[in-house]
């Protein structure tokens, strides 16, 4: 384990530099995220977090993203409970219907001993699942470690180059969404 300040622009990319792929659970993101990626493009290290924070996501992407796919580097925000089911929902409507998919709402609640999920799928029908898991907070850390796994294990299912992705681009198919 290694500690850095996010205040300290050099403890950021000495930790970068000694390491394959940092877990960045520091938030808000918005406030303590971008100096982490930053380091860690520059210093060709995977970067994995969970956020919850959609503007910064686009953030990374819309700054990150040329640099880090020319680098290899992987910067995959958001891999955390409240974040990979929906990605991965929205991933199996998009392989598993015929068309454009143009926009997907998902409404989740993590309920550990049990719930409801109801998604609208059109404006006359839902689709109603019950769901069924462990609590999310103890998802999220497993998550966490099981994307850090698969990055750092570089699994045959990775996309070819890295880049700045949301969570069902690069594990679709990986041991993270058999554990899910």
């Amino acid at each position: 384990m290694m500690v850095a300040n996010t205040d300290d622009e050099n403890s950021l990319i000495n930790m970068a530099s000694r390491a394959r792929l940092v877990v960045n659970c520091t938030g808000p993101y918005r406030v303590h995220g971008e100096a982490v990626v930053r380091a860690c493009i520059q210093q060709n290290c995977h970067y994995i977090d969970i956020c919850a924070e959609p503007q910064f996501m686009e953030r990374m992407q819309l700054l990150y993203n040329e640099e880090a796919a020319n680098k290899g580097v992987y910067v995959v925000p958001s891999c955390g409970v409240d974040s990979i089911p929906s990605d991965m929902g929205v991933d199996f409507v998009r392989k598993s219907f015929e068309g454009t998919l143009n926009s997907v709402e998902v409404y989740q609640e993590v309920v550990p001993d049990g719930g409801f999920a109801v998604v609208a799928s059109s404006e006359d029908s839902w689709i109603v699942g019950k769901v069924r898991g462990r609590d999310g907070y103890q998802v999220t850390g497993l998550c966490a470690a099981v994307s850090a796994l698969v990055l750092v294990g570089g699994s045959q299912k990775l996309p070819q180059k890295g880049g700045v992705y949301t969570t069902a681009p690069v594990f679709t198919d990986t041991e993270l969404v058999v554990m899910l």
